[in-house]
């Protein structure tokens, strides 16, 4: 027995040499068998576009929702990420290995039509073993409904079932006829294509989930089993255990005796412990195999891995249409198949060869002769009799079977039914192993329609600022996109909790024209994007102060549970108190004054007020003499030091303050024209700038007003929150309610379901149970500059298997810290094979004074640091 395992382990350590040699990724983003590492990982989902319609989303039959699970790695939430995918598919690991995503979620990408589709496949196994790795929570089991399900076959489409009525409170046993389950996936896919420990994995996650196993079950009778057992459902799912033939002439009774053999019959023989018989029709061969599709291709791969000498493909299809997907096809044609495409084998003679002719219409347009001692036959898969003999409705042929291949409105109504059938057996194979998932999600769901599957439970993110209650930190900034009611109702709706009107204005006063364009934009990508921020030279709100409180009092009566705060700006103390009586009058919760526009074409309005600590006091206590709702100050940060103009707020009767709004800025000037952007008819103007580049001096002036003694009043933060990170961020600072707006702009108000999702993580991973818990915590370790250790220092580590090279960091250090790194030639690793010496950057230690340069400017992460007393060198080297 021990021989025997040894040799199936040598077959695939041979599948993983296989791999690996036709594999030509970077080890910084690739394993050596082809798995993204979570810096691939992380590069392959930044150059998602993030889709408004996610075609990849409509594209997965399993409802996998890789728009979200991409979106939340991008947003770095990978834990939410990975528990998207466990949640939604309960095999998403092999999904993500083996599904043909050209032809799925990857051929629907639009990113392809720029430079290729993003490896969503990829993603979604990386994120399957990040969550493994991670330890990462099963899917809730509610309690049990007393409801129970027999599912018959063990695999992809029975499994799913499975699970999923787990989750939805029935009590489940699987029944399979052989020895363990995963069906097709252990017993016919080759094991270069899918890791079977992947599998075993896959189905011990959902047997820990209450699902009961009976192997050696051979089931043919339904009805007795519901009737014995008591069952109050069954699924059925026996897959195609068959294989189709095709019209062979054949002149040797060699052929029938040792040289023809059906896939399944060569693949399950591969898959054994020892695969005597595969490895007999292989070794030293030349093998034919006859099919075009995704098993064709495993009988290909897999008889190269057993010693074939050559292998050809011959397929009815036209290279382009195979069904194959293209991962696979590619790497046939890596290993050195040779396709025949349009072809079809017609005769096998004594002296070994095979015969081939052009199929269809190219009949006589083809035809060839192979030398070959093999052919696999994999033309398809078909029930077997007592797959017909389950579909039938068991025994007595009786039964009713609700089949996942017809729509509802087609099942039988005439006869009610608990019995239902889905996977291969009933769509008659050719199907992928996300689509027998899908199969076996539909009849959970349709088992057990009225039983949703059960919610995972979350920390509440419950918070009060000014003494108002908000179900989460997270609103809208009065900006652009608090410009109605509308806009505002699709961000609540979204997960926002609250929202800061955009600023009313006195149109009898001043009556607001925006210019056009008004939007200039930073980025660091040649194709564009806002990945550093924009310029804004929008003013407050042109529209009608009648219509705004309009849209107020509808917000208040359509979302009672949300809190609608209204931004206002005056040009004295009388449109002050009548703004605000104005806005208290439609239902604002709380108010807040715009003291920091940096765009406003007057000059006694906006960060004009601002940077006045008289004005500053005095109009605040105009509005709060007029109210009896909250009063927000939002500040400027076109000042030096904030703290004056926030203590002038709260003298003024402020309940809190809000910070920071934009900065005054140049985003770009046109170099041909020599104008500023944006240009508005050869004119430019400084404006505002919000976005990532300004979160660093947003978190300076919250925590300098948090660790100011003298301001007692809480603090709404603000400026570059794109993640939960960003979020959490202010929140350590010191801001217990938080506003968005770019992120929005960019990415729309999904941002904020991410934004909940991680923050929920965080507080969870720090058993927290409020917020207030994290407000302000970072501000307890920072001191003055003076203040700082000068006993210790870091020194930079490099990891010569991550390095890749490229002399960044040498250049970085040379030419802007200390000299302390050099490229140099190392030998490969011992018993390396198909290595050479490698160029590494290596660190002089006794040079290195722990900067962290090196660390921030190395595209693969492979620098880090340890740390040790400081030690005496020159003040002046190199």
């Amino acid at each position: 027995m021990h021989a025997i395992k040894r040799g199936h382990q040598k077959l695939l350590a041979r599948g993983l040499q296989l791999r690996q040699a036709c594999s030509s990724k970077g080890s910084a983003t690739r394993l050596s068998d082809g798995r993204l590492t979570a810096l691939g990982a992380k590069i392959e989902a930044e150059r998602c576009l993030l889709c408004v319609d996610a075609p990849c989303a409509k594209a997965c039959p399993a409802d996998t929702k890789p728009d979200k699970f991409i979106r939340q790695l991008h947003f770095e939430n990978p834990l939410g990420a990975a528990e998207t995918v466990l949640d939604n598919n309960p095999l998403g690991g092999v999904c993500g290995t083996v599904c043909p995503v050209s032809k799925l979620c990857e051929g629907a990408c639009t990113r392809q039509h720029m430079d290729g589709p993003v490896k969503i496949g990829a993603i979604q196994r990386f994120l399957h073993d990040f969550g493994i790795d991670q330890k990462l929570d099963l899917p809730p089991i509610p309690l049990p409904t007393g409801h129970k399900t027999a599912v018959i076959g063990a695999g992809p489409a029975g499994l799913a079932a499975a699970r999923e009525l787990a989750r939805r409170g029935s009590s489940v046993t699987v029944y399979e006829r052989r020895a363990k389950a995963g069906g097709a996936l252990n017993h016919t896919l080759s094991p270069l294509r899918v890791d079977h420990a992947l599998v075993a994995q896959e189905v011990q996650r959902i047997a820990d989930m209450g699902v009961q196993f009976v192997f050696n079950a051979h089931i043919t009778d339904t009805q007795a089993l519901q009737r014995d057992h008591g069952y109050d459902s069954l699924f059925i799912s026996p897959g195609l255990q068959g294989s189709r033939l095709v019209a062979l002439k054949q002149k040797h009774e060699y052929w029938q005796q040792q040289g023809l053999i059906s896939a399944l019959s060569f693949l399950e023989s591969s898959n054994s412990l020892d695969p005597v018989t595969a490895r007999a029709m292989s070794n030293g061969k030349t093998v034919v195999v006859i099919g075009g599709g995704s098993v064709a291709m495993d009988c290909a791969i897999t008889a190269k891995s057993l010693g074939a000498t050559m292998v050809h493909i011959v397929a009815r299809e036209s290279l382009l249409t195979l069904p194959a997907d293209e991962d696979e096809i590619r790497l046939v044609r890596e290993i050195g198949g040779i396709f025949h495409p349009e072809a079809e084998v017609v005769e096998v003679d004594a002296t070994n060869v095979v015969k081939l002719v052009g199929f269809g219409a190219h009949r006589s347009d083809y035809a060839a002769t192979v030398s070959a001692s093999t052919v696999i036959v994999a033309a398809g898969q078909v029930l077997d009799e007592s797959g017909k003999l389950l579909l039938d409705g068991g025994a007595a042929g009786s039964g009713v079977v609700k089949r996942m291949s017809q729509p509802p409105s087609a099942w039988p109504t005439s006869v009610s039914s608990s019995v239902y059938a889905g996977g291969d057996a009933v769509r008659g194979g050719g199907e992928t192993v996300v689509q027998a998932v899908a199969d076996g999600k539909q009849a959970a769901a349709a088992i057990l329609p009225n039983h949703p599957v059960a919610p995972r439970v979350r920390p509440s993110l419950q918070t009060e600022f000014v003494g108002v209650t908000f179900e989460n930190p997270f609103c809208l900034s009065s900006s652009p996109v608090t410009n109605s009611a509308e806009m505002i109702a699709r961000a609540y709706d979204a997960g926002f909790a609250g929202a800061y009107y955009k600023t009313l204005n006195r149109e009898d006063k001043f009556a607001i024209a925006h210019p056009s364009p008004r939007l200039g934009v930073v980025h660091g990508h040649p194709t564009g994007g806002m990945d550093i921020g924009i310029q804004n030279m929008e003013q407050i709100s042109d529209r009608p102060l009648e219509d705004n409180l309009k849209d107020i009092a509808w917000l208040r009566k359509q979302y009672p549970t949300k809190v609608t705060a209204v931004s206002i700006m005056g040009y004295c103390d009388e449109d002050w108190a009548y703004l605000a009586q104005a806005a208290e009058g439609a239902g604002a919760h709380l108010l807040e004054l715009n003291f920091s526009c940096p765009q406003m074409a007057r000059r006694d309005a906006g960060h004009h007020v601002g940077q006045q600590l008289d004005l500053i006091q005095r109009y605040t206590a105009a509005a709060k003499r007029a109210v009896k709702i909250p009063v927000v100050a939002k500040l400027t940060p076109n000042i030096t030091d904030m703290i004056p103009a926030a203590l002038a707020a709260q003298e003024g009767g402020a309940d809190a303050v809000s910070a920071i709004n934009t900065v005054k800025s140049i985003s770009h000037v046109d170099l041909d024209a020599l104008q500023p952007l944006p240009t508005i008819q050869g004119h430019s103007a400084v404006s505002g700038f919000s976005g990532k580049g300004m979160r660093p001096i947003g978190l300076r002036f919250v925590s300098e007003l948090a660790r100011d003694k003298r301001l007692r009043i809480p603090i709404s933060g603000m400026g570059g929150i794109y993640t939960w990170r960003d979020a959490a961020e202010y929140m350590a600072v010191g801001a217990s309610n938080l506003q968005v707006t770019t992120s929005v702009m960019q990415h729309g108000n999904r941002v904020v379901e991410d934004m909940i999702d991680g923050l929920q993580r965080y507080m969870h991973r720090n058993q927290w149970t409020s917020l207030h818990e994290m407000v302000g915590r970072a501000n307890r370790v920072i001191v003055e500059p003076a203040q700082l250790d000068t006993t210790t220092e870091v020194v930079s580590v490099i990891d010569p298997n991550v390095c890749i090279g490229c002399g960044i960091c040498e250049v970085a250090c040379r030419d802007g810290a200390a000299h302390a790194i050099a490229m140099q030639m190392t030998p490969p690793p011992p018993k390396a094979t198909g290595c050479g010496a490698k160029k590494v950057a290596t660190v002089d230690r006794q040079a290195c004074v722990g900067c962290k340069l090196c660390q921030f400017v190395c595209p693969v992460g492979a620098i880090s640091f340890e740390v040790r007393p400081r030690i005496d060198r020159p003040r002046f080297s190199k």
